[in-house]
C-alpha cells in the first residue's frame, strides 16, 4: 500500500515528489552517512608495498555542514546541428550532442590511521611506519567532464573529450614517524607536489573508467544484437549471453581490503601502528590461550569451566 501511495505521488504532476527526492531526501540520505571505516587497506604495486589500517573516512569541513554531497553540481548540455552542402542538390545534415558535467566542492578527511610501506625501487629501499591524518575541505576538489555522444560510430557510444580536476586545499599530518622532521622541513614543496600528482592521478584514472565504460558499452550493445540474432530458447541463455564480458586485463597493482593478514605474502604478520586489526588478533588469542587453560577434558576442548564454578556461595 505504501509502494502505491508513493508511486502515485511519483507520477503526480502536482505533487512534488521528484523533487523532493533530489533536494531533500538525498541530502539527508548523505548527511546520515558520516564515516566509512576501512580496517586494512593493503596495496602492492611494483614501486612499493603499502599498508593502511584504522582508515575512517569522513567528510571535511565545508560549508552548509558537512557531508559527502558536493557543493554544487552542475550539467550544461549542447546540441549542434550543421548543414552541410555537398552537392548543388545535396546536403547532409550533421548532429553532434554534447554535455559537461561540473562537480564542485568534494571533500573527504581522515584523522590518524597507521601506515605501514617499503619501496622496491633506488638504491635504498625505504622502510617506514607511523600516524598519520590527511584533510581534502574546505572548497575541496573540483572536477570537469566534457562528454560527446558519438552519433553514426560504431566504435564509440560516448567519448571523453576533456577532463579537469582540481584541488584547492590539501593539507596532512604525520607522527610517529622516523622521517617526520624532514617530512615537516619538506612539507611546503611536499603539499604543491602531491596535490599536483593526486590531480593528475585522478584524471588519469577517469579517462581509464570512461574507456572502459564506452568499451563494455559497445560489447554489450554487439552481444544483444547477436543474442537477438541466435534466436536462444529461453531467457536466461539470453541475459547470459548479453551480461557475457571480456575478462580484465591483469595489473601489477594488487589492492585488498580485510581484517586479517593473509598468510602468505609482502604483508605477512604486518601490522600498522596502534593496528585494530592487531588487537583483535592478540584478544582472540588470549581468548584461546585462557580457553585451554581452563579446559577440564584433558585437550578435548568440550567445555571452558574450572573448579572455581563448583564453588557454592553462601
Amino acid at each position: 500500500k505504501v509502494y502505491q501511495h508513493a508511486w502515485t505521488a511519483y507520477n503526480d504532476n502536482k505533487a512534488d515528489l521528484p523533487a523532493d527526492l533530489v533536494n531533500v531526501f538525498l541530502p539527508v540520505l548523505l548527511r546520515t552517512l558520516q564515516y566509512i571505516p576501512i580496517p586494512r587497506l593493503e596495496i602492492s604495486a611494483p614501486e612499493m608495498d603499502l599498508l593502511i589500517e584504522n582508515l575512517i573516512l569522513e567528510p571535511g569541513h565545508t560549508v552548509n555542514f558537512s557531508s559527502f554531497l558536493p557543493y554544487r553540481m552542475h550539467l550544461l548540455t549542447r546540441n549542434d546541428i550543421d548543414v552541410v552542402k555537398t552537392h548543388s542538390k545535396r546536403t547532409e545534415t550533421l548532429m553532434k550532442t554534447a554535455f559537461t558535467i561540473t562537480i564542485q566542492g568534494l571533500n573527504i578527511s581522515a584523522e590518524d590511521f597507521g601506515y605501514w610501506f617499503r619501496t622496491h625501487t633506488g638504491l635504498f629501499h625505504l622502510k617506514d611506519e607511523g600516524i598519520a591524518s590527511f584533510y581534502l575541505d574546505r572548497r575541496g576538489i573540483d572536477i570537469s567532464l566534457d562528454v560527446e555522444v558519438g552519433r553514426g560510430k560504431l566504435e564509440q557510444i560516448f567519448s571523453l573529450r576533456g577532463v579537469r580536476v582540481r584541488i584547492h586545499k590539501l593539507d596532512y599530518q604525520v607522527k610517529r614517524s622516523k622521517w617526520r622532521f624532514l617530512l615537516w622541513l619538506t612539507k611546503p614543496f611536499l603539499k604543491h607536489l602531491v596535490r599536483r600528482v593526486l590531480e593528475k592521478k585522478i584524471a588519469e584514472e577517469i579517462v581509464a573508467a570512461a574507456f572502459t565504460l564506452n568499451r563494455e558499452l559497445v560489447f554489450a550493445r554487439e552481444r544483444l544484437r547477436a543474442a537477438r540474432i541466435a534466436n536462444p530458447q529461453d531467457l536466461a541463455t539470453f541475459v547470459r549471453a548479453v551480461l557475457a564480458r571480456l575478462k580484465p586485463a591483469d595489473s601489477d597493482v594488487e589492492a585488498r581490503i580485510g581484517l586479517e593478514p593473509l598468510k602468505d605474502g609482502a604483508f605477512k604478520g604486518v601490522y600498522a601502528p596502534g593496528s585494530i586489526v592487531k588487537t583483535w588478533h592478540d584478544e582472540a588469542t588470549r581468548a584461546q590461550e585462557a580457553i585451554e587453560d581452563g579446559d577440564e577434558t584433558h585437550g578435548l576442548g568440550h567445555t571452558w569451566q574450572n573448579d572455581i564454578f563448583n564453588v557454592a556461595g553462601h
